[in-house]
């Protein structure tokens, strides 16, 4: 009987999976959900609603989608902060906030758990 092959899901493997495929997640996300992260996106921002004046924090936010989103649905109203511990991944969702002009949309990398 064979022995199952060890899957290596260390930080530094995931981060790097994720940054080899940053510039071209956004399309494969859409692609292969049939364009669902879109829809469950905007249900989010309807079910969690951005109240009030504090920021809204996106954890794991890769390409920054939902914080994004949750800037389109109130604006300069609201700040968002998206973190997440792949800096190709964020370089994609700062050019997004770029080009659209969402200056209430900041991006911070975070890349152990010590703080």
């Amino acid at each position: 009987m064979s022995q199952p092959v060890p899957v290596d899901k260390s930080s530094s493997r995931v981060r790097r999976m994720f940054g080899e495929i940053a510039g071209r997640y956004d399309l494969l996300n859409h692609l292969l959900s049939l364009g669902v992260d879109r829809r469950w996106r905007r249900l989010a921002t309807r079910l969690a609603p951005a109240d009030g004046e504090g920021p809204v924090l996106d954890v794991c936010t890769g390409t920054g989608d939902l914080a994004l989103a949750y800037w389109r649905s109130r604006g300069e109203a609201v700040s968002v902060v998206g973190a997440d511990f792949c800096r190709p991944m964020l370089r994609v969702g700062r050019e997004k906030v770029r080009r659209i002009g969402a200056a209430g949309c900041r991006f911070a990398v975070r890349l152990d758990g010590t703080g």
